[in-house]
């Protein structure tokens, strides 16, 4: 299991890096829809919370690590830290 994570985590690190440098492309969400998604999700969060919703150029109104497509690397970065702490909590456990 604890293997399993790990691999979890480079792979998300991986992706994360892959989805930022081809961004613009649409094939980007193909390689991990999961993190596409959740990365979209804090950013119109954030454009919502931050930033400047009625602004016509809203992307520009919210810090740059929020913006995409920096937001899906530190969005895999962040998911593959917690994937660790799990890991090393079963490590300890088992």
């Amino acid at each position: 299991m604890r293997t399993l994570l790990k691999a979890l985590a480079i792979y998300m690190v991986i992706t994360g890096i892959i989805i930022t440098l081809l961004w613009p492309q649409e094939s980007t969400v193909y390689f991990n829809p999961l993190l596409v998604m959740l990365g979209d999700r804090i950013y119109n969060k954030a454009i919502n919370v931050i930033g400047d919703p009625t602004s016509p150029q809203a992307h520009y109104t919210i810090p740059w690590p929020l913006r995409i497509p920096q937001v899906y690397f530190i969005t895999s970065i962040i998911i593959s830290i917690i994937l660790y702490f799990i890991s090393r909590k079963l490590w300890k456990a088992g």
